[in-house]
């Protein structure tokens, strides 16, 4: 279930998303070539996602029911909390 956050670096209020860092482009080239850094390399794309910001892509995010949120975002006028 993904769960609102909020982001500490560009205080925008989201989804968190799942971020992987690589290619996957990359590795169906290393595994049409290379079999075994193909191999690798999808190993090493699997293990190395993160939970991120859906704006910045930043993994510095606070789940909103936390009490960190509401310092990192002011409640604007008019806006409730649930």
């Amino acid at each position: 279930m993904r769960q609102a956050v909020c982001c500490t670096r560009c205080q925008s209020v989201g989804l968190k998303r799942y971020m992987r860092s690589g290619s996957l482009r990359l590795g169906m080239v290393l595994l049409c070539f290379f079999v075994v850094p193909g191999v690798l390399y999808f190993l090493w794309l699997l293990c190395s996602g993160h939970w991120g910001c859906s704006t910045c892509g930043s993994r510095e995010v606070v789940p909103m029911l936390e009490r960190e949120a509401f310092h990192v975002r002011p409640m604007q006028t008019g806006e409730r909390l649930a």
